[in-house]
């Protein structure tokens, strides 16, 4: 693909929505933020912005009552693993030659300032562009559907885990350093926290 092409493209994006959610006691998709469910505020900003969007989640109908477009996750509670899994089966045959866009569904904040720097850097040969800080961030990351067989392997061992699917990658995985990821909650109480902190600190 031509790196000018490569450079404006809007890659499709999917929400890891499949978790048990335990540590929050509820579904996080599920969490209010300013009035609006997580899953579903994220899917606004990131269809605003001129993308694709599609949950992955138990089942089909999910989140049918917010209208949001679902996968069922074909390795249930294996953990984001089992989610990408799904995303790269689903987009091998969707877009096999531009990557996939993975976030999570308890990421806070649609932020291109994240986002930008790996389409830039993006090339035909990567399966794989993430950011990193003081380990690797899988999320929001770019996956070529190439690395299916990779990500499958890894959840069929004895650890599977999303690290050590990275690690797997090599020299085909391109980490972009950074110093702040951006706001996740696994809790209410980290919720509540970042919104408090919102409401304090708004941004002009």
């Amino acid at each position: 693909m031509p790196r000018a092409r490569i450079k404006k493209m809007k890659p499709q994006v999917y929400i890891l929505a499949g978790g048990l959610s335990q540590r929050f006691g509820s579904d996080k998709a599920r969490a209010m933020i300013d009035g609006v469910p997580a899953i579903l505020r994220q899917t606004r900003e990131w269809t605003r912005l001129g993308h694709q969007v599609l949950a992955v989640a138990s089942s089909v109908d999910a989140y049918s009552d917010l209208v949001i477009r679902t996968l069922a996750d074909k390795v249930a509670h294996r953990g984001p693993l089992g989610g990408v899994v799904t995303c790269l089966e689903y987009h091998r045959n969707l877009e096999p030659f531009t990557p996939a866009l993975i976030t999570t569904c308890d990421t806070i904040q649609v932020d291109l300032t994240f986002i930008e720097p790996l389409v830039q850097v993006w090339k035909t040969d990567l399966l794989a562009a993430i950011h990193s800080t003081d380990r690797l961030q899988p999320f929001p990351g770019l996956y070529s559907a190439d690395c299916l067989p990779i990500a499958e392997s890894v959840l069929n061992s004895d650890k599977p885990s999303m690290q050590g699917f990275l690690r797997r990658l090599q020299h085909q995985l391109i980490t972009l350093p950074g110093k702040t990821q951006l706001p996740t909650f696994n809790t209410a109480g980290e919720l509540q926290s970042w919104v408090e902190t919102e409401r304090k600190y708004p941004k002009s």
